[in-house]
């Protein structure tokens, strides 16, 4: 059984290594995505405190005459006197729209976020390996058997564990050779199974369409990944819609306020899709759980009746579990201070790769030798 295991953790880990260090790469480097953007385009995310910032309906009337004919998809505001807020459109080029950076004090269009093409080419690595269908599917594959990795690796290093379970967490810097790199992947390798672990279960919810059911159907919360697609309304409607849109999310937004009055820190506002008839306002509270912990309000596009007003934290447990599977990705959810440890754990994929080739070659060269 152990060598059979001991065989099966080397060739699935030699196999899958390369992908798995790129995986993890571009996973650190996404996981600063936010925090990198806003570093870069101080211009775009932040502005320079006024009296006071313009009305909703101005700030979108005052975008329309810049940007003629342009339908808004959605409109995000921060309660943070120093943020821009952000309006996306329609876009022929991107399914997600376009975003375009506003100065709520004035109505100015701030610089575009250029950074944005660098890290969808990173996503697009981290995804898909820039091979489409076929490379999601190597990438799922390859999640899958670090999983096994990290099962096995476990059951290896076991006999360790039993002979000291804090030992078994310390490096012995008086190791050397094979030794030494024996230590080093799997001591550190011990430390981040459960990192990986969370890692790679909540990762396979975009890899496979099986597995993101099966979560779904487990924790009882509806998938609307499979909603069916509404139909296109008239170009005389959609031009009636267009010709209105400054002050139909005023109204929406002078709704919402009165729900939710001003107890948030973020909100984003999405306008109905052609055939659509109800306004989407995501918000966070003033001290979120998380940056994902998203309340949602739904109204009636021309009652502004109010449909559904959900919180995050009078969600069940299932419902949070599936609400926070991104946070629970990239650390987030733990805070800042998660965020640097799945980064780091992202950023030291490489260094399992390379040992365990190191103690494949040590190992043929010393089978040799004899």
């Amino acid at each position: 059984m152990g060598k059979t295991l001991h065989k099966l953790h080397l060739y699935l880990g030699l196999g899958a290594a390369l992908v798995l260090m790129l995986v993890g790469v571009t996973g650190a480097i996404l996981s600063y995505e936010k925090e990198l953007l806003r570093m870069l385009h101080k211009d775009s995310f932040y502005v320079q405190i006024q009296d006071k910032k313009l009305s909703t309906q101005t700030l979108v009337e005052r975008f329309l005459e810049q940007k003629k004919g342009a339908k808004i998809n959605a409109f995000t505001l921060s309660t943070h006197p120093e943020e821009s807020y952000i309006i996306n459109i329609v876009s022929k080029e991107s399914r997600k729209g376009e975003n375009y950076f506003i100065n709520p004090y004035t109505g100015e269009i701030l610089p575009a976020v250029t950074s944005h093409d660098f890290f969808k080419f990173v996503e697009n690595i981290h995804r898909r390996l820039l091979l489409g269908e076929a490379g999601k599917q190597i990438t799922g594959a390859s999640v899958l058997i670090l999983i096994v990795l990290l099962i096995s690796g476990v059951y290896m290093y076991m006999p360790k564990i039993k002979r000291g379970f804090v030992k078994a967490l310390k490096i012995n810097p008086k190791a050397k050779g094979r030794s030494f790199l024996y230590t080093l992947h799997g001591t550190i390798g011990l430390w981040i199974v459960p990192i990986y672990l969370s890692i790679s279960l909540t990762g396979l919810y975009w890899s496979y369409h099986w597995y993101n059911d099966l979560l779904h159907t487990l924790t009882g919360v509806e998938n609307h990944k499979h909603d069916s697609k509404k139909k296109q309304m008239g170009q005389k409607q959609e031009k009636k819609v267009a010709e209105n849109q400054a002050q139909n999310i005023a109204e929406a937004f002078d709704v919402f306020h009165i729900y939710v009055e001003k107890c948030y820190s973020k909100v984003m506002l999405r306008a109905p899709k052609s055939g659509g008839d109800t306004y989407t306002f995501f918000y966070l509270d003033k001290k979120p759980a998380h940056i994902y912990a998203r309340n949602t309000v739904e109204l009636k596009s021309k009652t502004q009746e109010l449909i559904k007003h959900e919180l995050y934290d009078e969600k069940s447990m299932p419902q949070k579990f599936m609400a926070s599977i991104f946070a629970l990705h990239s650390g987030e959810y733990f805070g800042w201070v998660g965020q640097l440890i799945f980064f780091l754990a992202a950023l030291s994929m490489p260094l399992f790769g390379i040992t365990g080739l190191m103690l494949y070659l040590k190992k043929k060269k010393a089978k040799y030798a004899h």
